[in-house]
């Protein structure tokens, strides 16, 4: 299973923009569950209006991604700026989300999320981004060491057989022996002139 997703992975460019914009859309929404159960122990018929306010203030945080191209970073090749890209974003919809209670008190219309679930919210899905980038570039990195192909489908022993054939072509190297012979006479002579060189 993970060979075919690997396969399948690696024959794209890279993983269509709006999968990760998803996943990351997801990850929000799940963190958001998340941190407040753990703030709050709620009863399961509040699941629904939370998961409704969650998906509400969700646009903040999809434009954060916009802003930042978060959905852009190729996951393969993980990099700091990326993962700062992540947490820009993560922050830019969380600061939205509090503008939002505190001027157009927001949460009396779902349900009231308070800075600490945000706080907690944004820590755990800077996590969940972050640790499924991570998933993402083991498993690449996993498979391209046990079947060890390279960028053009070869195995390193052929790029090494093409790249030694492309050295071994070259023009013969003529050399002027009596040259050589003259200059180590000249050399022995005056050893002198060596030196002050």
């Amino acid at each position: 299973m993970q060979s075919k997703i690997a396969k399948w992975y690696l024959s794209q460019d890279k993983l269509p923009y709006w999968y990760l914009l998803l996943a990351d859309c997801c990850t929000i929404v799940l963190a958001g569950v998340c941190a407040f159960f753990i703030n709050h122990s709620p009863h399961f018929h509040q699941i629904p209006t939370l998961i409704l306010t969650l998906l509400a203030y969700l646009p903040f945080y999809i434009a954060g991604f916009l802003i930042f191209r978060t959905y852009r970073d190729v996951v393969r090749h993980i990099e700091i700026k990326g993962l700062l890209k992540v947490g820009g974003a993560i922050i830019i919809g969380a600061i939205s989300v509090i503008l939002l209670r505190i001027f157009l008190h927001s949460d009396l219309l779902g349900s009231t999320i308070r800075i600490r679930d945000l706080a907690f919210q944004s820590a755990l899905a800077f996590v969940l981004m972050t640790g499924l980038r991570m998933i993402v570039k083991i498993t690449y990195e996993d498979y391209i060491r046990r079947n060890k192909p390279n960028i053009y489908g070869l195995s390193n022993k052929d790029l090494l057989d093409i790249e030694l054939s492309s050295l071994l072509p070259r023009k013969e190297i003529k050399i002027d022996l009596s040259a050589v012979q003259r200059k180590k006479f000249k050399e022995k002579k005056h050893p002198h002139h060596r030196s002050r060189r």
